[in-house]
């Protein structure tokens, strides 16, 4: 994936998901569960963009097929193409910034 060509989303907003059928070309499960878990990681931490996507993939975790694969193998391409994206606060006014948790 080092060389690999980025896209601009994460995944096609026309593309359906369903469960892999009998027939249908099964991926590496325990490949699929690893890049889903580092992506679960980035979604908590720093990449909420990729929450919905995501999600959606994980509910394929035990029997992804090749469909799902390459799905998730567009979101590593989306991760490479928006790396350097950031979040910014301009300082505008003397303003506190707090924040509250549970």
């Amino acid at each position: 994936m080092d060389s690999c060509n980025p896209v601009n989303l994460p995944v096609n907003p026309n593309t359906k998901l369903f469960k892999a059928q009998d027939g249908d070309d099964l991926a590496e499960v325990s490949r699929y569960q690893q890049i889903i878990g580092s992506l679960v990681y980035l979604v908590i931490s720093t990449r909420p963009d990729l929450a919905y996507t995501i999600s959606a993939l994980s509910q394929f975790s035990s029997k992804p097929s090749t469909q799902h694969m390459d799905i998730l193998k567009q979101v590593l391409r989306y991760l490479k193409g928006t790396r350097n994206l950031t979040l910014t606060c301009k300082k505008l006014y003397d303003m506190i910034l707090s924040g509250y948790s549970d």
